[in-house]
Formats: structure tokens, sequence, C-alpha cells
């Protein structure tokens, strides 16, 4: 089986973050990322599929992904959510 992958490059202000995403053939999809640029705090991984919204909006401990994007479209919800980090950096 072969392997396939897509890259985007997530960039807010001077905050850059480089996201590859991997399917092993097999139908499981990889995730890694990368701080490419700046200085962030990444606290949590959050994916919409179809950009329909969907039950992810917390992970709690002020880890969320409430508000807007950087276009100004407003956060309806992600499909998937995993905690990456802490907020503070811990």
């Amino acid at each position: 089986m072969s392997t396939a992958s897509v890259t985007w490059q997530l960039t807010a202000g001077d905050v850059s973050v480089l996201v590859t995403a991997t399917d092993d053939g097999s139908g499981n999809i990889t995730f890694k990322y990368e701080l490419v640029g700046g200085i962030a705090d990444l606290n949590g991984f959050f994916i919409d599929i179809d950009n329909d919204g969907g039950v992810f909006r917390s992970l709690g401990g002020g880890n969320n992904m409430n508000g807007s994007d950087s276009d100004g479209d407003k956060l309806d919800g992600f499909d998937f959510a995993a905690q990456i980090g802490t907020v503070g950096g811990e």
C-alpha cells in the first residue's frame, strides 16, 4: 500500500505552524505539526471536516476554539480535538 500526504502552513500574525497529514494506505491518518515561525503556546489540535462544524469547541482548562478564525469567520465547532499541551506552556 502506498502513502499519501498533504501539508498546510497556517499563519496568523508572526506565528506560523506547518501541519502534515499522512494516510498510511490502510485508512489511518497521522498528523504532524511544527511551529516554524514566531512564538506560540500550542494547546490543542482541532479538525473540522467539510467545514460544517461539530461537537467539539473546548477540551477544558482554557483549551478551546471559541471566537473567529483569522479571516473573521465565526468558529462553529470541530469534528475532532486532541490536547497537545497545556495552557501556559506547562
